[in-house]
């Protein structure tokens, strides 16, 4: 239900190969006849308490009832005024604004206002006009809709109504996802005639499949992978005649809609009673749509076909692990309270897991869209908040995601300290617009680390609103870096190549040739040179920081995958029966090769005390490690000019021998006396204070 590790917050998805042609404009554009600008005066929307208040709008038949959503008549409806607390029956819509120009009327035959029913209109976006197209029934439909229920131009009613989202959609009955409208391509028949076939009906076939087996399941022994496989053809092809192969591609298609990218959907989606997906004429329910893409997933995985990037639809599709994100959350709503740890369902962790995956015009929304999942946060959008900069509600924000929890794993979304375009915002305070620009983060909110031994942070007021102040020690300096890990194409090369692992471990083992480290050292010298290797490989892992065991047990069986080259790649690929150690062997490099992840866009540094550590590719000689009360791991910081206490953050990292509150055995046991540059027991001592700017 809840995510359990960082792998289950970042997840898979690579924005990178997301089609461009995915943009909503791009999109099929099937409009109804739209009223001209003269036909009826711009309606201007009463005042409401938009605190407790609410507009509904009634979706009217088109004139021949009977046509339903194919009809082309314009659209009409009326408009109402109610408290939510005791508004009547309605949908909620869940779509995708598209162009931010809202210049197409629609017919508003009636307010709360307007006995008579005088004619005037709102203005939409061409996409809303399409929805509501698609959603007119033979009798009228009650429906919540931002665009026209909320007065797009006063400020403060949006600021009040976004605080009140949340609330809007999990009082529907259900809501509604437009998807937009599907594509039509010319096919080539079997007796050589051309045909349209639209993506919707391939989706409804895959559907159709599923439905049918959810109602005959006693008598089917098939599993839902297996009808996935008869299905579509996961392999990837230039030519897409085959039906198997359009229905994947229709997947693929579906899967890439923009509605997937944008950053209100996720709220929207999550909070529903009832969720449904329309897809131009068609209905179909978000749970079964969902199981159809996951048996599909399952038979790439049993195809071993998972890791390339066209057949894996988590890497290359915006909109898989999305709804898997949507129905866990969908799922944690109904048992928030009871069975989920507060950890695992804070504001925080929200933002981490879904903000990398989404956009918005306005980026204040990347924060304001996920307001209902607030916890003790407090965070306002009323209060003129609402009209505020960028930079001015994202300090804000990441001021009262610390205050409230007391720690500091909003660090995992450090951007390294470089200025960032567009954004004039403190170190400490997230890009939320490229919020892992070194990929996966060393811990999250779920990680076992406790480098701090749970010493909170402890809020300090400052009269600069972009400072903040924090307390805890100084443990090393980075005195050398001695590998640089970018992207890893786990389709072309092996964690080895990676890792350029020989290279790396030969570059410290001959860095701690240096005589000073005899006396640091001592009789442990030797020991602690035969223990680089599996130093190296486990912090590599960052302990198996993306796994579900942390720490790691033993770095031996991934030593050995390692070692063994190309080995368990030409093994997946082989197609023969593998013997038990065979398939030992590609078992533990496919666990390596998730693992591993965590080093893209990472260093490998060793301190003045030859402590081993990885942190973010930005780090320079000279960089301070930190350890600092509320942050489950150390910190990299960089002093800002020659005097003061202000610092920059960098990064988390991985220290190995620090991660669990404790020295490192080869520095536990020294007396601080004679080795005062040390910090043996560092919890003891009174702590320092650093200003981050």
């Amino acid at each position: 239900m809840a995510p359990k590790t960082g792998q289950d917050i970042f997840g898979f998805f690579e924005p990178r190969y997301v089609d461009d042609a995915s943009s909503i404009e791009k999109t099929p554009a099937r409009l109804p006849r739209v009223i001209r600008e003269d036909e009826a005066p711009l309606l201007e929307l009463p005042p409401i308490d938009a605190n407790t208040q609410i507009r509904l709008i009634t979706l009217l038949p088109a004139e021949d009832p009977s046509e339903g959503g194919k009809s082309m008549d314009p659209v009409q409806c009326t408009l109402q005024t109610c408290s939510l607390a005791s508004a009547p029956e309605y949908e909620a819509l869940s779509y995708t604004w598209g162009q931010m120009h809202r210049h197409l009327p629609i017919s508003v035959l009636g307010t709360d206002n307007d006995s008579d029913g005088i004619k005037m209109s709102l203005l939409a976006t061409p996409q809303l006009q399409m929805a509501l197209r698609r959603l007119r029934r033979a009798r009228p439909r009650r429906l919540w809709i931002d665009q026209l229920c909320i007065n797009q131009e006063d400020k403060e009613e949006c600021g009040a109504q976004v605080q009140l989202m949340g609330d809007i959609y999990k009082a529907a009955t259900r809501v509604v996802i437009w998807i937009g409208e599907d594509h039509e391509d010319m096919i080539i028949t079997d007796d050589y005639k051309f045909e349209r076939e639209a993506q919707r009906q391939l989706l409804a076939d895959l559907f159709q499949a599923f439905t049918e087996k959810s109602e005959h399941d006693d008598d089917d022994d098939d599993d839902d992978a297996t009808i996935a496989a008869r299905l579509v053809d996961l392999r990837f092809t230039y030519h897409v005649q085959d039906i198997k192969k359009r229905r994947m591609r229709a997947v693929r298609d579906f899967l890439n809609r923009p509605y997937f990218r944008r950053a209100w959907v996720f709220q929207e989606s999550s909070l529903a009673k009832g969720l449904v997906v329309q897809f131009g004429q068609q209905e179909f329910d978000f749970a079964t749509l969902k199981r159809v893409f996951d048996s599909i997933n399952s038979a790439a995985i049993r195809a071993a076909m998972h890791r390339d990037t066209y057949s894996s639809l988590a890497i290359s599709t915006g909109g898989y692990e999305m709804m898997d994100i949507i129905q866990q959350t969908r799922e944690e709503q109904r048992y928030l309270g009871n069975t989920i740890p507060p950890d695992q369902s804070s504001l925080l962790l929200k933002l981490l897991t879904v903000v990398r995956r989404v956009n918005c015009y306005q980026k204040q929304d990347l924060i304001f869209a996920f307001l209902a999942f607030q916890r003790s946060e407090g965070i306002e959008a009323t209060g003129g908040m609402y009209g505020k900069s960028v930079e001015e509600v994202w300090t804000y924000t990441a001021k009262r995601i610390i205050q409230s929890s007391g720690s500091l794993d909003i660090f995992a979304a450090s951007y390294g300290g470089s200025p960032v375009s567009g954004f004039a915002i403190p170190t400490w305070v997230p890009c939320w617009t490229n919020c892992f620009p070194f990929s996966r983060p060393i811990a999250t909110p779920l990680s076992k680390f406790r480098a701090s031994r749970g010493l909170p942070h402890v809020w300090i007021e400052n009269d600069d609103p972009t400072k903040l102040t924090v307390k805890g020690k100084i443990i090393n300096t980075v005195e050398q870096i001695h590998g640089h890990f970018g992207h890893f194409m786990r389709w072309k090369h092996s964690v080895s190549h990676f890792l350029a692992f020989d290279w790396t471990v030969q570059k410290v083992q001959t860095s701690m040739v240096f005589s000073r480290f005899d006396r640091l050292f001592g009789d442990y010298r030797p020991i602690k040179a035969g223990l680089i290797v599996p130093d190296l490989m486990t912090t590599f892992l960052a302990d198996g920081a993306l796994g579900a065991e942390q720490p790691l047990r033993t770095t031996d069986k991934y030593l050995d995958a390692v070692r063994a080259q190309e080995k368990p790649r030409d093994l997946r690929k082989c197609g023969r029966t593998l013997s038990t150690d065979e398939q030992h062997l590609v078992e533990c490099y496919d666990m390596l090769e998730d693992l591993v992840l965590v080093a893209e866009h990472k260093c490998i540094f060793t301190t003045d005390y030859f402590q081993i550590g990885m942190a973010a590719d930005v780090t320079m000689l000279g960089d301070l490690v930190v350890i600092l009360h509320g942050s489950q791991v150390p910190c990299i910081l960089r002093k800002v000019g020659e005097s003061g206490n202000e610092y920059k953050l960098i990064s988390q990292c991985y220290l190995h021998g620090w991660m669990y509150g404790n020295s490192p055995r080869e520095i536990f046991g020294k007396d601080p006396r004679q080795y005062p540059g040390v910090k043996v027991r560092w919890w003891e001592e009174d702590p320092d204070e650093f200003i981050l700017v």
